[in-house]
This record gives C-alpha cells, sequence and structure tokens, in this order.
C-alpha cells in the first residue's frame, strides 16, 4: 500500500507540473502499471488472492499512460472477475483431484461442460483438468496392471493395460496429438 501511495502521489506531482500527459511520463505510467501487473500475476496465480490482484489492477487503471495497455488491464480485470465467478464451480473438482479421485472429478467435468459451454474461461479449466483427470486414471490403471503383472496374474493385468490405453487413446485429441498419425 505504502508503495502504490509513493507512485500516486509522485504522479500527483507531474500533475500539478502539467507534464501528466507528456508522451515520456506516458512511458513511466505505463511501466509502472506493467509492474503492478507483474504483482498482480503473482498474486493470482501463486498466492490466490484474486480479489487483491483486482483491487491492484483497478489501481493500475487510474494511471496507465497509454490505450494499449489500459485495453490490456481492463482485459485482465474482466479475466479475473470471471475466475473470481468461477470459483464455487472449480472448488469441488479441485478437492476431488486433492483426494486423487479423478474419476469422480471427471464425471463432474463431463456433467457441467455442457451447462457452462458459453464460459470460456470455465471451459479451459476443464480441459486443463479433464487432461490430467484421464492421465492420473490411466497411470492408476497401469499400475495396478503391472502389478498384477508382476505378480504373474497376466489374465488380470492384460484388461487393465488395454483400458490405460484405450482411455489415452479416446482422448488424444485433448492432448494436442495427430490421432490419424498414430493410426497409422
Amino acid at each position: 500500500k505504502n508503495l502504490v501511495g509513493i507512485i500516486q502521489s509522485e504522479l500527483n506531482k507531474l500533475i500539478d507540473l502539467g507534464l501528466y500527459d507528456d508522451s515520456q511520463t506516458k512511458v513511466m505510467r505505463d511501466k509502472a502499471a506493467n509492474a503492478l501487473k507483474t504483482i498482480v500475476l503473482d498474486l493470482h496465480n501463486n498466492l490466490s488472492e484474486t480479489d487483491k490482484a483486482i483491487a491492484l489492477l483497478n489501481i493500475a487503471l487510474k494511471f496507465v499512460g497509454t490505450s494499449g495497455l489500459e485495453a490490456k488491464i481492463k482485459q485482465d480485470i474482466k479475466t479475473l472477475e470471471e475466475v473470481k465467478r468461477n470459483a464455487d464451480l472449480v472448488k469441488p473438482i479441485l478437492d476431488l483431484i486433492a483426494d486423487e479421485q479423478y474419476e469422480k472429478a471427471w464425471n463432474i467435468i463431463k456433467t457441467d461442460r455442457e451447462k457452462h459451454k458459453n464460459n470460456h474461461e470455465l471451459q479451459e479449466f476443464y480441459n486443463n483438468q479433464t487432461k490430467l483427470c484421464i492421465s492420473a486414471i490411466a497411470v492408476q490403471k497401469y499400475k495396478k496392471a503391472r502389478d498384477y503383472f508382476d505378480g504373474k496374474q497376466e489374465d488380470l493385468a492384460k484388461p487393465l493395460f488395454i483400458e490405460a490405453g484405450q482411455l489415452v487413446y479416446d482422448n488424444i485429441d485433448l492432448y494436442n496429438f495427430n490421432k490419424k498419425s498414430i493410426d497409422e
């Protein structure tokens, strides 16, 4: 708060001198706004402090120098507000994934995906978590199959190996692989 207050008071001095809209000052204002954007990313991505991140972006918006950066900051605010609205929807999925209940998480994703098909941020979240769930489920099946195989129970291992491979193959398009090339 103190540092942001200092930036604002220094910018107020530029207003008093009539230099606030000078081209050099606009560049300096953009640098200060970009510095706040960097902090915002850290607050949101690493500390899950979305409210503080939005507040800082609103402060940066007050002294940004150019319209291009202003538009980016407004888009960032919109994105973070969308993330905040989605928090209640993603929490159950994240909790299940944290408990390694990947199939349950994936089932919720499949159910909710259609309900929120117009929410781009949520769809991106669903895509990423679907990849994680499919990978984890396939690995779990593979490990179990490997245990059976190592224990000389090939008849129990074979269907699990097939299930693990089929699961990944059926969803290969999520991973940006060319299914046609794999088939060939």
